[in-house]
């Protein structure tokens, strides 16, 4: 069938969305009160701003029925998204891999086994004998494709201080030059994006490594450029401690935990000392060959220097009591990754029992541990151990730096098919707890029109959570304790409150689901409620974080993945209840998929004995875990036609990476005989459960857990706003004003309450 009609999507669909810039933007924060708008249309929020490719999925096609059709549209999706990546393949292929500066090739002179200092020394020769004079020489420094650390030291030689800038704004006249350090950070992440993205697709004869422009340990000292001191205990020396600034430019959230100093590892022998008590030696005898560990508990072990723990200022290993080892298997096929899961497997005792660490293994089939790193969403998770050296994203130093992360719409936006995932509302938070808050650079406040003030904005939802907590004591003092439904409020010294408490019915937006990311606002008002319990004022209930208390709302739920049962690693953890909590949560979801044939499709029934869901699965080991008996088994209704193009998708896809399939991926448990739609059973064995094996599979899954989500709380007919939302956070912002725009929109964004009537009211 001709999809051609289909890949043009929104304009008569959405016309809100298209009004212009500044129409949009000032108009945002303005929608009336009490408002009656179809519920649907919830899902797109007048304010969201659409890039050109999202523009193109125009349900504007010759049949007027094509938006009952959801699996044209899946097509459709499909078909957009594979054609953005090969567009943006085909135009990295044809870049040269590395930029000139003065139409110079400076970065290839650069010596990965020599010292930055000696690096720098040939770069200036180099541009001395090419004639370049020394206004352009200190010019250089500001170049973005430079490594972070040849540009410390560059300025540290010119200027004679240690981490004197060069100012602020851009270098005029020169591209890719810029004054500003932390945009220069954000610029030069982009360049390591490409460069890994290139190094990916091609077969250069002299590739540039991938550990260029990533940070060694041993070169932090050379990559700070605050002030630090070296800590001596005994004659050995024990620690860094980095002096962090009093105050920095931007607006500055969730600070209260931030130190004043920071101390860390002063070498990588005392951090592999660290180490191997932080992991408990569960990792001993491990081949590291193609394995990366990164995150928190390397952070942790960074961040916890011996020698020095009497201090307050120190990070104490208790803080990551509770951290997994995150592993992930990186440049290989998807046969050898498997035969590396199963050697770890074999020889990594994956414990069950506390206090011991969990080996948690990551199935995204990753290039190289740049590119690990490069998809991290929090600056100080942006670490990662090969068991050789430990490395670091040059974000991750400037977050140990300022004791902040620098917000980018990424954390909004973002995807794990795309260069950076988008941050939840828990990582927000824990990391807070940890001493890391969240900075919002005044680079990204100068696209905010004149009448959206960040400071303005605060005070109201600090206000609006003032407010919440007042009432929420109220109710407790009023109602008995044994109708409330959860702890009292009241309590000890300080009232109980929960992130659940600031509640307001189904907020969303296309990029991030249901969440208090979706506007500044909203985040604002829980960030309020930290703060509170920073200070002393109130408690705030565990475990009952902001994202999950927009979830109501069903019939808007995102591409909710990590919709598993929690569990938590502590000193109750019991095994046996674990995998009585895994059975209970696969029974339940094949209760609910009944119920909802039995309100949409009464002819499609669900034998339980042979097709009962198995979203999660366990094993007494690695063979068992590998067995078909615990393939992962998702139920679906689809149409017959859908069924046998992802099939089609599947089976090219497993033939053209060396893994023909010996079985159907999705098979047809049952037919309609009232309409085109079948039962479907989806299996994920131990091929098609790992990430990124290819572009093909990823982009099929992305569809099918939507008709998955759609289907099992049975909301058909919002299947239409789910694509095009699914499009809407996959889309890129390829410019610095893309950046600025859709920022500015995001904080433009009102919280908002539907009603009984669906009236919209704006809170």
């Amino acid at each position: 069938m001709d999809l051609d009609w289909l890949v043009n999507l929104i304009l008569d669909y959405l016309p809100g969305f298209f009004a212009p810039r500044t129409q949009r933007i000032l108009n945002s924060p303005c929608i009336p009160l009490d408002q009656d708008i179809p519920l649907g249309s919830q899902h797109f929020p007048t304010t969201a701003l659409l890039p050109d490719d999202i523009k193109r999925l125009s349900l504007s096609g010759p049949d007027a029925q094509s938006l009952c059709d959801p699996y044209e549209l899946g097509r459709a999706v499909i078909s957009l998204q594979l054609e953005i990546a090969a567009r943006r393949d085909s135009a990295l292929i044809d870049t040269s891999p590395m930029p000139y500066f003065l139409d110079i090739d400076l970065i290839r002179t650069i010596v990965p086994s020599k010292s930055v200092q000696e690096n720098v020394k040939i770069l200036l020769q180099i541009a001395t004998e090419n004639g370049m004079n020394s206004a352009d020489v200190r010019k250089l420094w500001g170049w973005t494709a430079l490594p972070y650390t040849t540009r410390n030291a560059g300025l540290a030689r010119d200027a004679g201080v240690q981490g004197k800038e060069l100012g602020t704004g851009r270098l005029h006249g020169l591209a890719g030059c810029v004054n500003d350090q932390d945009i220069w950070l954000l610029e030069n992440e982009a360049r390591l994006r490409l460069i890994s993205r290139r190094a990916a697709l091609c077969q250069d004869t002299a590739p540039v490594p991938w550990s260029y422009g990533l940070i060694p340990l041993h070169e932090l000292p050379v990559a700070l450029t605050q002030p630090f001191n070296v800590l001596e205990s005994n004659g050995s020396t024990v620690a860094l401690r980095i002096c962090r600034p009093a105050s920095l430019p931007g607006f500055c959230v969730l600070g209260r935990k931030v130190k004043s100093n920071l101390y860390v590892q002063p070498s990588l022998e005392a951090f592999e000392a660290s180490w191997a008590s932080m992991s408990g030696e569960v990792l001993k005898g491990l081949d590291w060959d193609n394995v990366f560990v990164a995150g928190g508990l390397v952070l942790g072990t960074l961040l916890t220097p011996q020698g020095v723990m009497e201090n307050g200022d120190v990070h104490a290993p208790d803080e990551w009591q509770a951290s997994d080892i995150d592993l992930y298997i990186y440049g290989l096929p998807l046969d050898e990754a498997n035969k590396k899961l199963e050697e770890i497997a074999r020889t990594v005792t994956l414990y069950s029992s506390w206090p011991t660490r969990r080996v948690q293994i990551v199935l995204k089939l990753m290039k190289a541990p740049g590119d690990i790193l490069l998809n991290f969403d929090l600056d100080p998770c942006a670490i990662g151990y090969d068991g050789a050296e430990v490395w670091m994203l040059p974000r991750f130093v400037r977050a140990l730096e300022t004791g902040y992360t620098n917000f980018t719409m990424d954390m909004v936006n973002g995807h794990y098919l795309g260069d950076r995932k988008s941050s939840r509302d828990t990582r927000i938070f824990k990391y807070a707890a940890k001493g890391f808050g969240l900075r919002f650079l005044p680079q990204y406040l100068d696209y905010l029109p004149s009448h959206l003030s960040v400071d303005r904005l605060a005070s109201q939802a600090d206000k609006w959570t003032q407010r919440c907590i007042h009432n929420r004591i109220l109710v407790d003092i009023k109602v008995p304790i044994q109708v409330r439904g959860w702890p009292p409020a009241i309590g000890g010294t300080l009232p109980r409150i929960a992130h659940s408490d600031l509640d307001h019915y189904m907020q969303h937006s296309p990029g991030s689901g249901q969440s208090c990311l979706n506007g500044f606002s909203l985040l604002m008002r829980h960030v309020a409620l930290w703060e509170e319990e920073a200070k002393g004022n109130v408690l705030i209930k565990e475990r009952v974080y902001a994202e999950n208390s927009y979830g109501e709302a069903v019939a808007f739920a995102d591409l909710m993945y990590d919709d598993t049962p929690r569990y938590r690693w502590d000193q109750k953890f019991d095994m046996v209840d674990f995998c009585k909590e895994i059975r209970s949560f696969n029974q339940e979801e094949t209760k609910i998929i009944s119920q909802s044939l039995r309100h949409y499709q009464a002819d499609l029934k669900l034998d339980k004995a042979k097709n009962s869901v198995r979203r999660l699965t366990y094993g007494t080991d690695i063979d068992d875990i590998f067995s078909r008996v615990h393939d992962l088994e998702v139920i679906l209704v689809l149409s017959e036609d859908f069924v046998s193009f992802s099939n089609s998708i599947l089976e090219q896809a497993m033939t053209d990476v060396g893994h023909p399939s010996t079985f159907p991926p999705l098979t047809i448990i049952s037919k309609s005989r009232i309409t085109q739609e079948c039962l479907v059973s989806w299996k994920l064995d131990y091929a098609l459960n790992w990430q990124m094996l290819d572009r093909r599979i990823d982009e099929l899954r992305e569809v099918l857990w939507i008709y998955h989500n759609t289907f099992q709380h049975a909301v058909f007919s919002h299947r239409a706003q789910q694509m095009i939302s699914h499009a809407f956070r996959r889309s890129t912002r390829e410019t610095e004003e893309e950046e600025g725009e859709a920022f500015a929109e995001w904080v433009a964004r009102k919280p908002y309450h539907v009603g009984p009537g669906n009236h919209v009211y704006n809170l």
